[in-house]
């Protein structure tokens, strides 16, 4: 049994103990009536972060997601799932397409329109740059040339706020950007380190990029829901802090991040908050 698959059975065993005497989905760990079926927007296109294969889906936000659902008593063939790019989770959530956006979209989502839960991870934002690159020393010296990042991402708004200097090229996926990169239309790919890592590591272009490891802003993930949803938001929160406290957390990341060499900032696991509003 892999690595992998051995956490995984860890994990299943965990929950199973976590959620022991749930029954029909009716009831959650965190003890209060909820919902029986969910509508999470995840991202799809960003390896051990949230990737769909077919019809299977993996990644960090992935198992977040199943776990609040079974937290909140929705199995787990109860969930939809909803493609989501960080520019469009707050209209996933205002246009009722979502329940809950799980990832960085969600920290991005305008806070008098949605609830934002978190974080349940404090990234970096960082370069991915061409494996023979040797100038690029971060943001800086990328004054005058072009960058790409993914409209909506955070990063793009550190780097047109912080460091006017440089070109941003902005494309909905990072597998746009990547290929931007790589025919050479743009210096650098911009974004959370934890996307970033997992781009760099799959084939055919992990020889070709590398992560600079020159972290210029910080990244937060995190669950958005409706504005006026205060019994839901109540009950993720506590999920959330849940699902950290009894170590699923620290499984899901050992699992999906840290098997790709890719290592926490300080202040993992964080310690949600919320405003929630009845």
């Amino acid at each position: 049994m892999s690595t992998r698959q051995l956490v995984g059975a860890a994990l299943a065993s965990a929950l199973a103990l976590s959620v022991g005497g749930c029954t029909g989905g009716s009831v959650g760990s965190v003890g209060t009536p909820g919902p029986r079926a969910l509508r999470i927007g995840v991202p799809l296109d960003q390896p051990g972060v949230g990737l769909r294969v077919g019809s299977e889906y993996t990644g960090f936000d992935i198992d977040v997601a199943r776990d609040l659902a079974t937290r909140l008593g929705v199995a787990p063939d109860r969930i939809t799932w909803v493609p989501m790019t960080d520019l469009t989770a707050d209209t996933l959530i205002s246009t009722g397409q979502a329940d809950l956006i799980v990832g960085t979209g969600a920290a991005q989502a305008p806070a008098d329109r949605v609830t934002f839960v978190g974080p349940y991870l404090l990234a970096r934002q960082d370069l991915l740059v061409p494996t023979a690159a040797t100038t690029v020393t971060g943001p800086r010296s990328l004054t005058g040339k072009e960058v790409c990042v993914v409209s909506g991402s955070g990063a793009d708004a550190t780097i047109r706020d912080d460091y006017p200097g440089v070109q941003l090229r902005e494309l909905g996926s990072y597998p746009s950007c990547i290929s931007a990169l790589l025919d050479g239309s743009v210096e650098a790919v911009a974004g959370p380190d934890a996307v970033l890592a997992g781009l760099a590591l799959q084939a055919p272009v992990s020889p070709l990029v590398r992560v600079l490891g020159r972290p210029f802003g910080t990244q937060a993930y995190g669950i958005t829901m409706a504005k006026d949803d205060g019994a839901l938001c109540e009950r993720v929160t506590t999920a959330l802090a849940e699902m950290i406290r009894d170590g699923s957390w620290q499984l899901f990341f050992t699992a999906d991040l840290a098997s790709m060499g890719y290592h926490a900032a300080a202040g993992n696991p964080p310690k949600p908050r919320a405003t929630c509003s009845s």
